[in-house]
């Protein structure tokens, strides 16, 4: 649901999706499948990042390495350092990143910052991996989509999840989804990753959206 309206032209079929009880667990279910992988990848993050992805890697075993992206004494991204701390990952490995409004610093990375990420990403052959939580909290809804957007339309593989709880002010009812475009070897889920989630939160937007 939504899948083309938040990734645009992108979202075809090439796409495997699976409904989650919110943001939190489609994170955990993409932590799951990448640490099974024959050669895991390391999961790079911006420091400081959200709350709960530290401990959601952790459980899975997968891999992961933290990269400056903000000076709480300056009060600026360290945008630069990240980039040249990307230099140390391998082709294949993972970049975690959050959408618009997501970064518990409150600080967003300016559109040509965003895109010499990307750049940078595509360069090294490192696989994106974006977290949306509150579209709609900065310039609109379609607005706030568009880094998903260009994602999709630039790497082969990568990885969505999200979160609308908070955009459908529906926090009791969760509704969050986990996206990815992988390489067919990856197309994996284990039974344990495939049990349903709750539906009350997902009918509800349904019948929002509908309206």
């Amino acid at each position: 649901m939504l899948g083309g309206e938040i990734l645009g032209d992108a979202y075809d079929a090439g796409w495997v999706a699976a409904q989650t009880s919110g943001g939190a667990v489609a994170l955990r279910v993409m932590a799951d499948l990448l640490a099974q992988l024959p050669e895991p990848p390391t999961v790079w993050l911006q420091a400081p990042t959200y709350g709960n992805y530290v401990p959601i890697l952790t459980v899975a075993g997968a891999r992961h390495q933290a990269l400056p992206y903000y000076d709480p004494l300056r009060s600026e991204l360290t945008f630069d350092q990240m980039l040249d701390g990307l230099k140390a990952a391998r082709p294949g490995d993972v970049f975690l990143m959050q959408g618009v409004c997501h970064n518990p610093t409150g600080a967003d990375m300016s559109e040509d910052q965003f895109t010499a990420l990307l750049d940078t990403l595509e360069a090294l052959g490192i696989v994106p991996w974006i977290d949306l939580a509150c579209l709609g909290f900065a310039q609109g809804f379609d607005a706030d989509c568009a880094m998903a957007g260009q994602i999709a339309e630039r790497f082969p593989e990568c990885i969505v999840c999200i979160t609308l709880s908070k955009s459908f002010g529906i926090c009791r009812g969760r509704a969050g989804r986990c996206s990815s475009r992988p390489a067919p070897a990856t197309r994996r889920v284990s039974p344990e990753q495939s049990r349903p989630s709750p539906v009350r939160g997902l009918r509800t937007l349904r019948t929002m959206v509908r309206r």
